[in-house]
């Protein structure tokens, strides 16, 4: 009907009429899927808009022609059409018009990959809402997708806050299909944040909302989010039985189309049925011509039928390939954890004969009794460390072991009280030195008798108090109790630390389980230590638990059984306490450089023998000052009087109450702490593009493990520059003293030209003159200024960069040799570069090519 009313009417007596029979045909056709013919009528309707000058109509037509690109899979070029339509909508005095442009410009922004400015348009969207009314529905979309855009760019509470905060709209205004779609971002949202249980349960209430709308598609994404969700939560069973769903939905969007096909064969069919019986009323057409006719239908019903079979056939063949593909997902999903555990025991084992070879003659030079006191020093933490990497690994074994069903108990008689009071004591002046209160108290018989496997024990309440002392802040407190439940023995670990995070707590015994959370990655933990906890006292009878708030400390407690051995107790120390009070509140240390024998550095490591290692290795050379973690540096700075600041500050990035990247913040965004030089130590060397270093000179990053000569070679470089860069200064404020030391300003000016400065790297003719012309300014002022914000001269911190920028590539192994790395940052001779780099460095170019 619309096609005949378009033939009907006049577009030059009827132009208006004309273009909205035009509007609903390309409407329906783009309903319909039928791209071709909506894209047909769309743009035939924006040529004559256009002729007649019609921008109403031009928006129409513009929209219907980007959304039928859209569909079509070319979105870079319908985003074109819908910028149009957001130029011809700044026309229009309806500001409906404007939120609807800006709304589906916003949608496709985040179809291509740019949620960010989609989330900008939806702002837009805010602005025309008070002049709409009945806006409440138009409100709630925006809220939708901007939800929806957050969680696309990884900004998941606002995400969740946008679509929490839409749902009771729709709810209220009965709308399923919103209320739907809502429902199941929100799922995917809670997936991306790892919190699988909530994911799963928001995606099931959008099923049970309104199951008689819900349509194929929406269970399609409904149902992959349920497989991802189930897959990443190692619910294998759950995991394959949605995987079946999605397969079966599949299919049946396979059949729609397949359905759809055929009902298009049907209709030419009827079709040319129906041009049959017009042929049989004209009574001029000769029997030959008849005759063929028939022929040609009969033929064309053959081939109707045989597409209608093979369509069919293809469509089993399909099923069968994807039940076959069910099968084979479902094996792999029960492999993985298999296969998880066997990589780690394998790398393991591999690691063992390495270790044993360094620890063997680490060990044989301790006791040769030739080492001096510092060497002796070294070597002990040495092995003390490797021994540590020994354990770890051998708890990795114990894992794959306890997988396997090969782990057994290695019950032997042990008095209870003397093996858990000597446990205790070895965390006693580590809790001293946190300035942690910590307590143990023993609720049992002195001289009780049991057969248990002390080795699993050990590893059981090491694992637990290690964990407190790591989590819980100075000032906090610790509880160790051991209780005699008479079928049973109670160890319980109770901190007062931050807590565990309630998406945490149904996982933390998980194996490899590793927190979603701010700073977890940063905290390190290799979801070992509490898995092999629950196992091993699953396997002597028992099992933990733990009650945790965040923010108010965790309280773990683990079960063992109990086998008392009657009979003669053995002999031991009566001398020892069954309860133990350390009260130890460590004081905020100052730095005073009184009689110091050279500059003073702020070591900030939360582990105690890298910490002991990195004193050792500078204290012969320099003043050093301890400090745990970064709040205690902190205090201690803020504790200390100006002329006594530490010259510089060496920090750890991997530690608790406040890590390396939040105590670089703190101190570059005061200005009395600023001048400071920190170099951060990393184990990561990709991190250092995180690293915002703020200038060349005064901040750098060493990579782990480090060198003795490096460290100490970066730490002389960066003293010497800032005291240099600090004379200029001070010369430049005697000149000028109302200006400050180096304001926003000046380090926006400095970051462009450090732009500019990397763009010209590998050219080695780049002269002052060209950087000059450049940044629009004369050579000596531009001198001048390079001189005192950074105390170099313009060439000196040009070749401050290429060596910063050399090091960066040879770390990233961009290039295969010294020559080629040399080239790349404008060093013609390859030997003046290594020269160079080493007098910087303190390790030549080569060493980092040798690894």
């Amino acid at each position: 009907p619309l096609k005949a009313a378009l033939a009907l009417t006049s577009k030059t007596e009827e132009p208006l009429v004309y273009l909205e029979i035009l509007d609903l045909l390309a409407k329906n056709y783009y309903w319909l899927f039928e791209s071709e013919e909506a894209m047909n009528y769309a743009v035939e309707g924006l040529e004559y808009a256009e002729v007649i000058n019609d921008k109403d109509y031009e928006l129409v037509f513009t929209q219907w022609v980007g959304r039928t690109l859209v569909i079509q899979g070319q979105k870079e070029e319908g985003l074109e059409y819908y910028e149009k339509v957001l130029e011809l909508a700044k026309l229009s005095d309806d500001p409906k018009v404007k939120y609807e442009a800006n709304l589906n410009l916003a949608c496709i922004n985040y179809k291509i990959g740019n949620a960010r400015r989609g989330l900008g348009l939806l702002a837009n969207c805010s602005d025309y809402l008070p002049e709409i009314e009945e806006n409440e529905e138009l409100q709630a979309d925006v809220w939708m997708w901007s939800g929806i855009m957050n969680g696309a760019i990884e900004n998941y509470e606002e995400g969740r806050r946008l679509l929490e905060q839409a749902m009771p709209v729709f709810d209220r205004l009965d709308i399923s299909h919103r209320r739907m779609h809502t429902h199941l971002e929100l799922g995917n949202i809670y997936m991306k944040q790892g919190k699988y249980d909530k994911a799963t349960a928001v995606i099931e209430m959008a099923f049970r909302l309104d199951p008689e709308k819900i349509t194929p598609f929406e269970k399609k994404f409904g149902y992959t989010l349920l497989y991802e969700t189930n897959k990443r939560s190692n619910k294998h069973k759950e995991a394959v039985h949605y995987l079946e769903a999605l397969n079966s939905v599949n299919a049946q969007l396979d059949s729609m189309n397949n359905a759809r096909y055929i009902q298009e064969l049907e209709q030419q069919y009827q079709d040319k049925e129906q041009q049959q019986t017009i042929a049989e009323q004209e009574r001029t057409i000769s029997s030959r011509r008849w005759l063929g006719g028939a022929l040609g239908l009969a033929m064309f019903l053959l081939f109707a039928t045989f597409s209608a079979l093979y369509f069919l056939n293809q469509n089993q063949k399909k099923l069968r390939h994807q039940k076959a593909l069910i099968e084979t997902q479902a094996q792999e999903l029960r492999q993985l954890d298999q296969l998880k555990s066997n990589f780690f025991a394998n790398v393991s084992h591999e690691l063992r004969t390495p270790l044993t070879l360094m620890l063997g003659p680490v060990g044989s030079a301790i006791k040769s009794g030739n080492l001096d006191e510092r060497n002796l020093k070294l070597l002990t933490k040495a092995k003390e460390s490797g021994q540590d990497l020994m354990q770890m690994i051998g708890s990795i074994l114990d894992l794959s072991k306890v997988e396997a069903n090969k782990m057994e108990v290695q019950a032997t008689p042990e008095l209870l009280f003397p093996l858990t009071r000597r446990i205790a004591s070895a965390f006693e002046s580590q809790a001293q030195i946190n300035g942690i209160r910590y307590t143990f108290q023993y609720k049992a018989e002195r001289d009780l008798y049991l057969e248990l496997d002390k080795n699993k024990l050990n590893i059981i309440l090491n694992n637990l108090l290690s964990n407190a002392l790591k989590f819980t802040p100075a000032g906090g407190e610790i509880n160790f109790a051991v209780e005699d439940l008479e079928n049973a023995i109670q160890f319980t670990v109770k901190d007062t630390g931050r807590g565990i995070h309630p998406d945490d707590l149904p996982y933390i015994f998980d194996r490899f389980y590793q927190s979603k959370q701010a700073n977890a990655a940063i905290e390190g933990g290799t979801g070992i230590g509490l898995a092999l906890c629950r196992e091993f006292a699953q396997l002597m009878g028992g099992n933990v638990k733990v009650e945790s708030e965040l923010g108010d400390g965790s309280t773990f407690v683990a079960l063992i059984g109990r086998k008392e051995i009657l009979g003669t107790v053995p002999k031991f120390d009566v001398s020892l306490e069954t309860s133990l009070v350390l009260d130890a509140p460590a004081p905020v240390k100052t730095i005073s450089k009184a009689g110091a024998k050279g500059n003073t550095i702020l070591i900030v490591e939360d582990n105690a023998s890298l910490r002991t290692y990195l004193n050792t290795i500078l204290s012969p050379h320099h003043n050093i000052v301890l400090a745990e973690h970064g709040k205690k540096a902190l205090d201690i700075l803020e504790a200390t009087a100006v002329a006594d600041y530490p010259n510089l500050i060496l920090s750890d990035i991997m530690m608790p109450e406040m890590d390396g990247y939040q105590l670089l913040e703190v101190l570059k965004s005061r200005d009395a702490f600023r001048p400071i030089p920190v170099v951060m130590l990393t184990a990561r060397a990709d991190i250092q593009d995180r690293l915002k270093a703020l200038r060349i000179g005064v901040d750098d990053y060493l990579l782990k493990p480090f060198e003795e000569e490096e460290l100490l070679v970066r730490i002389e470089n960066l003293i010497n520059n800032q005291q240099e860069r600090n004379a200029h200064i001070q010369a430049f404020e005697e000149e000028q003293p109302e200006r400050p030391t180096i304001s926003q300003e000046d380090q926006d000016w400095l970051k462009n030209l450090e732009t500019f400065l990397h763009k010209e790297i590998a050219n080695n003719n780049y002269s002052i003159t060209q950087l000059s012309y450049d940044l629009a300014i004369s050579e000596r002022q531009l001198r001048r200024r390079i001189k005192q914000l950074v105390g170099l001269s313009p060439s000196q911190y040009f070749k401050a960069i290429r060596l910063q920028q050399a090091r960066k590539m040879l770390e990233q192994r961009q290039y295969n040799t010294i020559a080629q790395t040399a080239a790349a940052v404008g060093f013609l001779d390859a030997s003046a570069f290594s020269r160079n780099f080493n007098r910087e460095f303190g390790k030549s170019p080569s060493e980092y090519l040798s690894f």
